[in-house]
């Protein structure tokens, strides 16, 4: 009799096991409709963690470790991995579909779209590494054209590595959804670089016509503030360095060392001057 519960205890553990590894191979489709604005869709992709950045998109099609996201905007922390997301859209609509990286600062991006039924795909390289020219859609987030007829159902593959944080908030809309969230967000990011900039050009001012060092360090302290703030949503790359990848790329470790440096020039100044 033991000897039996311990055999459909060993069965029930197994079986448990076996429908939590279908479930992780099934692939959810995620279904937009007509009247879909741009869609979040973080809880309906699967991602799996690259650790050495050695896996083939081939490797990558055939693995089964895909691990389903549990959060609207999967994060993945700081890493030196790689990591691969898959995504199965369904297009109900009459409309052109996009997929949205709302995310400016990842340095490398390899969106893989499936041409029809076949197995040859088309690769797009997007992220803070290249110039920002090369992007083919002129916005701070990164946005790639799905490719997609109305009625049919395709699996995306997007490869993402970063030295920064990795979040990956994916969203799914046409190129017009995209746009007016876009320029809502340009007009925001235009009022606040208009105030700082007054802020500088006031300070500056007032240095040259006091030559009181202090304003200096201000201007330059404001400045990189304000860099600062803009360089997370894409802002600099985009307006002030989009030929400088490099820069791109470090910006967020540099602007914050020059806002602590130009900070105590400004407070060792003040105390100079006094």
């Amino acid at each position: 009799m033991k000897n039996n519960c311990f055999f459909y205890l060993i069965l029930l553990v197994f079986l448990f096991h076996l429908n939590d590894k279908v479930n992780a191979n099934s692939i959810e489709q995620i279904q937009i409709f007509e009247n879909d604005s741009k869609k979040l869709i973080g809880k309906s992709v699967y991602y799996l963690e690259d650790k050495k950045n050695i896996y083939s998109i081939d490797e990558v099609i055939a693995s089964n470790l895909f691990i389903q996201s549990d959060k609207n905007i999967p994060n993945f922390g700081v890493t030196q991995s790689s990591y691969w997301i898959r995504f199965t859209i369904s297009n109900n609509t009459n409309k052109e579909l996009f997929m949205e990286l709302a995310q400016p600062i990842m340095d490398e991006i390899e969106f893989y779209n499936f041409i029809d039924s076949t197995n040859m795909y088309e690769i797009k390289n997007a992220g803070e590494i290249y110039p920002f020219s090369k992007r083919e859609f002129n916005f701070t987030n990164y946005v790639f054209n799905l490719n997609i007829r109305k009625g049919e159902t395709k699996t995306y593959y997007v490869k993402i590595k970063s030295t920064e944080q990795i979040q990956a908030p994916i969203y799914i809309g046409s190129l017009l959804n995209i746009a007016e969230s876009s320029n809502t967000f340009l007009f925001y990011s235009a009022l606040f670089l208009g105030i700082m900039t007054v802020m500088i050009l006031y300070n500056f001012f007032i240095y040259l016509t006091t030559k009181d060092k202090s304003y200096i360090f201000y201007v330059l302290y404001i400045s990189t503030l304000m860099f600062t703030q803009l360089c997370p949503k894409g802002i600099t790359f985009q307006y002030f360095w989009p030929n400088l990848p490099w820069l791109a790329v470090h910006s967020m470790f540099i602007l914050p060392s020059l806002v602590g440096i130009f900070g105590i020039f400004f407070f060792i100044a003040i105390n100079t001057s006094t």
